[in-house]
C-alpha cells in the first residue's frame, strides 16, 4: 500500500502538501491535496508518472481525491499561482456605511489558473466593527469553516482563514452600492482574484453525499459505502467504495470523490477474507485496508497512499430501491 497519486488541487491547499505529503478517493491520507503552484504542470506529471491530472480525470478535487495532507491530492494552494488581481476602484464608504454593509451571506469565485473555484462566505456581525464568519468550497472538501479575523476599515475589508493550508488570506474592497466585494486572495506566494456577491443565504437542502449516522447492517463487502478522510485541517473529503462480485465470483469496485465530482476509479485487486477487506487503486496509487464490523454495517481501517496513512471508516449505505 505504498502507492501514491498526486493530483493537482487547487484553493486552500498547501504547495507543499499532498494525500502524501507535498505542498481542500480529492488524500498523506491516500489521496492527494489540492496544489495550486504552476510547477506542477504537465510535462512534470509526466517526467514523474506520479501526477494524476484532476482537472481532466477528477473534476476539482483530493484536488481533488487527494491525501497530502489527504492521500489524494488535494487542490493546491488555495488558488494556482500566476495570477494577476483584477479589482476595481469604487468609491470609499464611510465606516459605519461599512459596517452595515458587509455583515451578510456572499458568493461567487476565486480566479484559479484552471478556472473558476465556487467560495461563498458569511459575516455575521459580534460588536462594535467586530465580525466573525463561516467559509465554504464544497469542491475543496472546505465547509462551515469559521474564522473571527475580520477588519473593516472604511470600504476596505481583510479576513484570513488561519489553519487551512498555506493560511488564505483576503483582501478587498466593498462597491459604493454594498452589493459586491472584490479583491485578491493570498497563500504563499501565489496571489488570485476573488469576486463576492451579497445574495440571500440559501436555505439547507438535502445533502446528496451525506454520510449516515450509522451504516445498514449486512454480510460482506458487496454492496456501497461511504466514509471521509482529512487530509489537512479544516478539509474533509467524502470517498464513496462500491462492491460488486464478478463475473467469476470474485470481488470487484471502483471508487468516488464525491466532493471532487470524480468519475468511478477502478479499484485492483479487491480482497475479502474473513472480513478483512483490501483493495488497491492504480490509478491514482492508493490503496485500503480494513475489517468489517460484527454486524457488517461499518469497514474501519486506513486509506494510504504514498507514505501518508489516514483512518478511514466506511458506513455501508442502505439499499437503492
Amino acid at each position: 500500500m505504498s502507492r501514491i497519486a498526486r493530483i493537482k488541487a487547487r484553493p486552500f491547499e498547501n504547495p507543499d502538501t499532498e494525500f502524501s505529503e507535498k505542498s481542500a478517493l480529492s488524500a498523506q491520507s491516500a489521496v492527494k491535496i489540492p496544489n495550486c503552484s504552476e510547477s506542477d504542470n504537465r510535462s512534470e506529471a509526466a517526467e514523474r508518472g506520479q501526477r494524476f491530472d484532476a482537472e481532466q480525470d477528477l473534476p476539482s478535487p483530493v484536488a481533488p481525491l487527494p491525501l497530502n495532507p489527504p492521500m489524494m491530492k488535494l487542490p493546491r494552494p488555495f488558488l494556482l499561482a500566476g495570477l494577476t488581481l483584477v479589482t476595481s476602484c469604487p468609491a470609499l464608504l464611510l465606516a459605519a456605511d461599512a459596517a452595515k454593509t458587509v455583515t451578510g451571506y456572499w458568493e461567487g469565485t476565486i480566479t484559479a489558473q484552471r478556472g473558476e473555484v465556487p467560495f461563498a462566505i458569511e459575516f455575521v456581525a459580534t460588536g462594535d466593527n467586530a465580525w466573525k464568519g463561516t467559509a465554504e468550497c464544497l469542491p475543496q472538501g472546505v465547509r462551515n469553516f469559521a474564522f473571527d479575523s475580520t477588519k473593516v476599515n472604511g470600504a476596505a475589508v481583510e479576513f484570513a482563514l488561519t489553519g487551512l493550508p498555506g493560511d488564505p488570506r483576503f483582501k478587498g474592497s466593498l462597491a459604493a452600492d454594498g452589493a459586491t466585494l472584490a479583491g485578491d486572495v493570498t497563500q504563499g506566494d501565489n496571489v488570485m482574484p476573488f469576486r463576492l456577491t451579497r445574495t440571500p443565504k440559501p436555505a439547507p437542502k438535502a445533502d446528496p453525499h451525506a454520510i449516515p449516522a450509522k451504516g445498514e447492517a449486512g454480510k460482506g463487502a458487496t454492496g456501497q459505502w461511504r466514509g471521509a478522510i482529512s487530509p489537512v485541517p479544516g478539509v474533509e473529503l467524502r470517498l464513496q467504495a462500491n462492491f460488486e462480485a464478478g463475473s467469476d465470483g470474485k470481488p470487484t469496485g471502483h471508487v468516488l470523490s464525491l466532493d471532487q465530482g470524480s468519475p468511478p476509479i477502478a479499484m485492483e485487486p479487491v480482497t475479502e477474507k474473513d472480513g478483512a477487506v483490501q483493495f488497491d487503486v492504480p490509478r491514482i496509487r492508493g490503496g485500503f485496508n480494513g475489517m468489517l464490523n460484527a454486524d457488517g454495517s461499518e469497514l474501519a481501517g486506513e486509506w494510504t497512499q504514498g507514505n501518508r496513512t489516514t483512518p478511514l471508516t466506511f458506513k455501508r449505505l442502505a439499499p437503492k430501491g
